[in-house]
Protein backbone atom coordinates (compact mmCIF):
# COMPACT_ATOMS: atom_id res chain seq x y z
CA UNK A 1 0.00 0.00 0.00
CA UNK A 2 2.72 2.12 0.84
CA UNK A 3 4.41 2.09 -2.65
CA UNK A 4 1.06 2.60 -4.18
CA UNK A 5 0.61 6.07 -2.48
CA UNK A 6 4.33 7.25 -3.03
CA UNK A 7 3.80 6.51 -7.02
CA UNK A 8 0.59 8.53 -6.66
CA UNK A 9 2.32 11.66 -5.26
CA UNK A 10 5.38 10.99 -7.48
CA UNK A 11 2.85 11.58 -10.28
CA UNK A 12 1.26 14.55 -8.55
CA UNK A 13 4.40 15.84 -7.47
CA UNK A 14 6.06 15.79 -11.25
CA UNK A 15 3.22 16.38 -13.70
CA UNK A 16 0.93 18.45 -11.65
CA UNK A 17 3.52 20.39 -9.70
CA UNK A 18 5.08 21.36 -12.76
CA UNK A 19 1.94 22.52 -14.45
CA UNK A 20 0.68 25.04 -11.43
CA UNK A 21 4.24 26.14 -10.72
CA UNK A 22 5.93 26.46 -14.00
CA UNK A 23 2.60 27.43 -16.30
CA UNK A 24 0.93 28.97 -13.66
CA UNK A 25 -2.50 26.70 -14.00
CA UNK A 26 -4.14 27.73 -10.76
CA UNK A 27 -3.90 31.61 -11.50
CA UNK A 28 -5.94 30.76 -15.01
CA UNK A 29 -8.68 32.89 -14.41
CA UNK A 30 -10.93 30.60 -17.58
CA UNK A 31 -13.84 28.75 -15.90
CA UNK A 32 -16.24 28.53 -18.99
CA UNK A 33 -16.83 25.41 -20.90
CA UNK A 34 -14.45 23.26 -22.92
CA UNK A 35 -11.87 26.23 -21.94
CA UNK A 36 -10.41 25.25 -19.08
CA UNK A 37 -9.61 21.44 -20.39
CA UNK A 38 -8.06 22.48 -23.59
CA UNK A 39 -6.22 24.42 -21.93
CA UNK A 40 -5.19 21.78 -19.25
CA UNK A 41 -4.35 19.46 -22.39
CA UNK A 42 -2.57 22.08 -24.37
CA UNK A 43 -0.16 22.45 -20.93
CA UNK A 44 0.13 19.03 -20.75
CA UNK A 45 1.57 18.64 -24.45
CA UNK A 46 3.72 21.91 -23.47
CA UNK A 47 5.01 20.03 -20.72
CA UNK A 48 6.06 16.43 -22.62
CA UNK A 49 7.74 18.67 -25.60
CA UNK A 50 9.89 20.70 -22.74
CA UNK A 51 10.73 17.32 -20.96
CA UNK A 52 11.85 16.43 -23.98
CA UNK A 53 14.19 19.02 -24.61
CA UNK A 54 17.94 18.79 -24.05
CA UNK A 55 17.43 21.22 -20.93
CA UNK A 56 18.23 19.78 -17.27
CA UNK A 57 14.76 20.78 -16.22
CA UNK A 58 11.58 22.17 -17.49
CA UNK A 59 12.12 25.27 -16.09
CA UNK A 60 15.35 26.20 -17.69
CA UNK A 61 13.54 24.74 -20.94
CA UNK A 62 10.64 27.39 -20.74
CA UNK A 63 13.26 30.42 -20.67
CA UNK A 64 14.70 29.25 -23.15
CA UNK A 65 11.78 28.86 -25.00
CA UNK A 66 10.66 32.17 -24.17
CA UNK A 67 13.96 33.92 -25.25
CA UNK A 68 14.16 32.24 -28.51
CA UNK A 69 11.08 31.50 -30.01
CA UNK A 70 12.61 29.34 -32.82
CA UNK A 71 14.08 26.96 -30.54
CA UNK A 72 10.18 26.18 -29.58
CA UNK A 73 9.58 25.89 -33.30
CA UNK A 74 12.46 23.06 -33.38
CA UNK A 75 10.75 21.04 -30.76
CA UNK A 76 8.01 20.57 -32.81
CA UNK A 77 10.04 19.40 -35.95
CA UNK A 78 11.82 17.34 -33.93
CA UNK A 79 11.88 13.23 -35.40
CA UNK A 80 10.45 10.44 -32.66
CA UNK A 81 8.55 12.80 -30.03
CA UNK A 82 6.41 10.71 -28.21
CA UNK A 83 4.42 11.61 -25.44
Amino acid sequence: MLGYSRGHWGSENGLHFTRDVTLCEDRCRVRCGQAPRVLASLRYVAVCLLRNADYPSVVAATRAMVARLDLALDLLKRPGFRF
